[in-house]
């Protein structure tokens, strides 16, 4: 049995290196908005405009939104988004940069693996 793993084209790694300017920007601009805002008004923001986007593009594709569910919603969005980033970006409040910057390069690591 062989053990050789995939190898990445040049697309893919295209692909990986947008997404990772992407996350990483993400981390980058919410660092700055955490020294000017408390990182649970970030969070709501943050959240609140992904709804609004995800619910302009349901829109635009004609996806039905099932608003008789909105309880369902309201507790996945809190469980799934609210805490793991209310918490990531408290941490960048809490953390040195060095540190931070270290923890998101682990991606990078684990594909040359």
């Amino acid at each position: 049995m062989s053990s050789s793993s995939p190898r990445l084209e040049a697309q893919d790694w295209a692909l990986l290196l947008a997404l990772s300017l992407l996350w990483g920007g993400s981390y980058f601009f919410s660092k700055i908005a955490v020294d000017a805002l408390p990182p649970l008004t970030v969070v709501a923001v943050r959240v609140l405009l992904a709804a609004v986007a995800l619910l302009l593009v349901c829109r635009l594709v004609g996806a039905a939104i099932p608003f008789g569910r909105w309880r369902d919603f309201l507790g996945m969005g809190a469980i799934n988004n609210m805490l793991p980033f209310a918490l990531i970006f408290w941490a960048q409040t809490e953390i040195a940069d060095n540190v931070q910057n270290l923890s998101h390069f682990r991606e990078w690591w684990l594909l040359l693996e």
